[in-house]
């Protein structure tokens, strides 16, 4: 008797692919922003994100996530270097590919109006990383001085995530829903 070869639908493949390329993304982030990554950690990651785009409804994703955040826990000058951002929209990439495969079963085909979904809040979530990063840039830079000592610094950041946040459930609530044909929107 022959063993059924599983087949994964495009979806699924563009997803799994994607975990890995976010992956692989964070690693050369974490390096090419000044943190340190033993070879040890590299193949552990690598071998972790081949189980997790396998299986990623298991605690492979979170082991990856982990993983890919080591580089950027040494040193205090990772939280500055611009490649911080491209660290940040690789571990959000790992688990939004994650989760939108495990949307349901393996062979099961995803809306694509529920991938553009993921896509759009991702872009959001990914959003306030911007100015938490101009913040500790601003933090560690001389103009953080003429800023009244540096007390106006941390309250301009929070403002700041506030109305991200706030122009992000507007959007949410304006974008979030599929429209069907034929339906008029409430």
């Amino acid at each position: 008797m022959r063993g059924r070869v599983r087949t994964w639908p495009r979806e699924q493949l563009l997803l799994r692919a994607g975990l890995l390329l976010a992956a692989a993304l964070g690693l050369l982030a974490g390096r090419l922003g000044g943190g340190s990554t033993p070879t040890w950690l590299l193949v552990a990651a690598g071998l972790t994100a081949l189980t997790a785009a396998c299986w990623p409804d298991s605690l492979a994703v979170l082991v990856l996530l982990g993983e890919l955040a080591v580089p950027w826990l040494g040193s205090r000058a990772t939280a500055t270097s611009a490649w911080v951002l491209l660290g940040t929209a690789a571990l959000l990439g790992v688990h939004l590919a994650a989760l939108a495969a495990t949307q349901g079963p393996p062979t099961a085909r995803i809306d694509h109006a529920l991938l553009w979904r993921w896509a759009a809040r991702g872009l959001m979530l990914w959003s306030t990383a911007v100015p938490a990063w101009l913040l500790a840039r601003l933090a560690g830079s001389p103009a953080r001085r003429l800023a009244t000592d540096g007390q106006a610094a941390p309250y301009a950041g929070l403002a700041g995530l506030v109305v991200i946040a706030v122009a992000a459930f507007w959007l949410f609530g304006r974008f979030s829903t599929v429209r069907r044909p034929g339906r008029a929107r409430s």
